[in-house]
């Protein structure tokens, strides 16, 4: 799993959307993080980068907008805790 920083904010799940636009996933199976005031779920994740989906179409997926974070930006990742 990703190694976020000790700066990040953590965040209730009732603060948490319920989900991205046009997603029908439910916030409980989802890695929510917020990046440069974007918020989604982690899609992918490597040593050199993240993939961030912001928005989700179901139906067609290759329509999905991901934000690949790269591993010099990881520290800007914030990692919104659902527990």
């Amino acid at each position: 799993m990703l190694m976020l920083s000790t700066q990040q904010q953590q965040t209730s799940q009732s603060e948490l959307p319920q989900s991205l636009p046009n997603n029908t996933g439910s916030k409980s199976d989802k890695n929510w993080v917020e990046y440069k005031n974007e918020m989604g779920f982690i899609a992918f994740e490597c040593e050199t980068c993240v993939t961030i989906c912001v928005r989700e179409f179901p139906d067609e997926p290759s329509r999905n907008v991901n934000v690949v974070v790269y591993a010099h930006d990881f520290n800007d990742i914030i990692y919104l805790d659902h527990k």
